[in-house]
């Protein structure tokens, strides 16, 4: 999966979202915001690779093991993280709202995962200009742990707009 395919998906999901006007404010939560994306994510690639949601995987050296969002499967394997901003929302968007999913897709290099993705989807009226979202995220640590050199995609999807940028991890702050 590339990161064209996952803008694409993700622009279908948050179109489809808006059909639900007027219908009760859970559809327009993640909860149904993930159950969208899921049936894309199967219906796109389902016959080819397997695509899990909520997988669980442990990392090397860890007590316990990690919920992914999503894992779309075969010999690149991708992580995918969501959030999402509501109409009524405001801080689900920002890099410390997120540091959980960040350091979850960091845990993993290269050779283990190819796509890392964190996608947030805004329900909002009005978006967020890529330059003061990314602002939130250069200043989030992952914590401690060897995150150095590991990079995260992170895309951001409105109706009006779209558009990706790479997290790198921080060691250090949190």
């Amino acid at each position: 999966m590339h990161k064209k395919e996952l803008i694409a998906i993700s622009q279908k999901v948050l179109r489809l979202s808006t059909h639900y006007k007027g219908i009760s404010k859970y559809l327009k939560r993640e909860m149904a915001i993930d159950a969208l994306l899921y049936a894309f994510l199967v219906g796109k690639y389902g016959d080819f690779v397997k695509v899990k949601r909520q997988y669980q995987i442990k990392p090397v050296g860890s007590k316990w093991p990690l919920r992914i969002d999503f894992r779309i499967g075969g010999p690149n394997p991708v992580f995918i993280e969501l959030a999402v901003r509501p109409p009524d929302g405001n801080p689900e968007l920002y890099g410390p709202s997120n540091i959980n999913e960040l350091r979850k897709l960091l845990k993993f290099d290269s050779k283990v995962v190819k796509g890392k993705f964190l996608v947030l989807l805004d329900l909002k009226n009005d978006p967020i200009r890529k330059h003061n979202l990314k602002l939130t995220y250069d200043n989030v640590g992952v914590g401690k742990g060897k995150f150095m050199g590991k990079r995260a995609t992170v895309i951001y999807v409105h109706s009006d707009t779209y558009y990706s940028f790479s997290y790198r991890g921080v060691k250090g702050k949190s």
